[in-house]
């Protein structure tokens, strides 16, 4: 069992790199609100629970099951059929026609009202659609998984391991509650900063990188069809 945990434990750390990029913005605007500690800490646990859930059910032969999704596709990818890329094609300028939306700024509002908006049942049901969309690349997640199954560990051992390796998973997005909770001062500086630079540049951000998706989409769908698709396969 120790030597599981040498295994997991810079798997782990090098894995919860993968969540940060998607959780740090929804979980300051949760600490610069009324409830940050309750608010966060619901955040937290939709990772952490729905993380666990899932390993748990691929080591237990779910497996099989997600073979079979990463079949599909994989055949969608390489072979796609007409539906498919005229369905590609119709997404890719439904995002173009979102991202061209000039963006209507709130300032008479501000964004008080969003941390509040999010209570924490929506925070732990945010969370958990984070943890699912994430999860086709959750590559050190699967390999940590496998590790355990090599190591003919009992069923209950596995679930101790995945629990050890979901509580360093989420650590170091839990710093930040911790950095919250101890120096409130400090961290209200910081994270007041980062939620006006949130509140300018954000939204611009998300509609110029659904401008290029939705772009791509649509060239790679229609270079399908003249036989020079966009993205080499």
């Amino acid at each position: 069992m120790k030597t599981i945990v040498l295994i997991l434990t810079p798997i782990s750390l090098v894995d919860s790199t993968s969540i940060i990029p998607l959780s740090i913005l929804p979980l300051i605007i949760l600490l610069s609100g009324r409830r940050p500690v309750l608010g966060s800490v619901a955040f937290l646990t939709g990772i952490f629970a729905t993380y666990l859930i899932l390993g748990i059910l691929i080591a237990l032969g779910l497996s099989s099951m997600f073979d079979q999704i990463n079949a599909y596709v994989t055949q969608l990818w390489k072979h796609p059929d007409t539906l498919d890329l005229i369905l590609q094609i119709i997404l890719g300028g439904i995002l173009l026609v979102f991202g061209f939306r000039k963006p209507r700024a709130r300032e008479s509002r501000g964004d008080s009202g969003v941390s509040e908006s999010i209570t924490p049942t929506k925070a732990f049901i945010i969370a958990a659609g984070l943890v699912i969309v994430g999860m086709p690349g959750a590559i050190p997640y699967l390999a940590a998984i496998d590790q355990l199954l090599r190591a003919d560990l009992t069923g209950f051992e596995v679930v101790l391991a995945l629990l050890y390796y979901n509580v360093l998973f989420i650590l170091p997005l839990a710093v930040l509650v911790f950095i919250r909770v101890f120096f409130p001062n400090q961290s209200e500086r910081v994270f007041d900063f980062i939620k006006d630079l949130i509140a300018k540049w954000g939204r611009r951000v998300i509609m110029t990188l659904l401008v290029i998706l939705g772009l791509v989409m649509v060239l790679d769908g229609i270079g399908w069809f003249l036989d020079m698709p966009l993205i080499p396969v």
